[in-house]
């Protein structure tokens, strides 16, 4: 069952074609296979073609005139606002102006989308541009890899009314400058991919790779924070963290235990020495090199 923050089921039921449009979601998105978001499509661009948007804004103008302190839901995101917000998927809306200070970083992404180009009523508004790059073959994200290269697939664009798809772990984009204003609405899956990679744009080869979860994020810099204060007890639960599914957090235990007491960490570096991660592995027999 997905569940839906009050807040956001409350704005929902406020809105015939938005609640029809979750009530679909929620019986698609019950599967664990990333790609059953694809069936979604049709429904997505039912709802882009819809006048949902401008019952939206009334919406959140209602509240704002009730309350002046009044904050939206899903307003403090990366997106302008995010309508709905679940573990499984993310419907969210972006407003462009030509003048809109458009992000230069390349890089995948961790999640499949859609990405729609909302009509205005007085048929004013304007394409959605941007450079569409793929990711060559179907490597593994999880393993960064300098050699490969991004190839670009020039410049692209969506008319109002239509819809963009970009893969996780395939597809990279980069949004172009807007010549009129442009409302896109995003619906976004949830994470396939652990990793993400940014890209350089002058060679389109890869220079790093982010984790896509906050979480896992968090666990690595508790690693490193339980490095520096040194307490012995803090060994036992560093070991469990070596179970982590992300290789980031399994190397930032081992490193965090090597710190609080040497001798269990070159035990924790011998153990990986047979981790499934090749980074992990290739630097654990490195150390172990380094200490014999």
């Amino acid at each position: 069952m997905i569940t839906l923050h009050p807040e956001a089921a409350k704005r929902i039921s406020t809105i015939p074609e938005l609640s029809n449009f979750v009530v679909q979601l929620n019986q698609i998105l019950v599967s664990s296979d990333p790609d059953t978001f694809w069936q979604c499509e049709n429904f997505f661009h039912a709802l882009l073609e819809s006048r949902f948007l401008e019952k939206l804004v009334l919406y959140e103008l209602s509240n704002l005139a009730s309350y002046s302190a009044y904050i939206p839901f899903g307003g403090l995101t990366d997106y302008d606002l995010a309508i709905v917000q679940a573990k499984e998927y993310t419907l969210a809306v972006r407003v462009l102006e030509p003048d809109t200070r458009l992000i230069n970083r390349l890089s995948s992404s961790a999640e499949h989308s859609m990405v729609g180009v909302a009509n205005f009523p007085t048929g004013s508004a304007g394409k959605f541009a941007y450079r569409s790059y793929t990711q060559p073959d179907q490597f593994a994200t999880h393993v960064l890899d300098r050699t490969k290269k991004l190839v670009s697939n020039g410049v692209q664009t969506v008319e109002p009314g239509h819809i963009a798809r970009f893969f996780a772990a395939r597809d990279v984009y980069i949004m172009l400058p807007m010549q009129k204003p442009v409302i896109l609405l995003i619906l976004a899956s949830a994470t396939v991919a652990s990793l993400y990679w940014e890209y350089d744009r002058e060679t389109l080869r890869p220079i790093r790779a982010i984790s896509a979860s906050h979480n896992a994020s968090r666990l690595q810099y508790t690693a490193y924070m339980l490095s520096e204060i040194g307490n012995q007890n803090s060994v036992a639960p560093l070991q469990d963290l070596m179970e982590h599914e992300d290789h980031f957090v399994r190397w930032a235990a081992v490193r965090a235990i090597m710190k609080i007491d040497f001798y269990d960490g070159l035990k924790m570096l011998d153990i990986v020495r047979h981790d499934p991660h090749p980074h992990v592995r290739n630097a654990a027999s490195k150390a172990l090199a380094k200490y014999a």
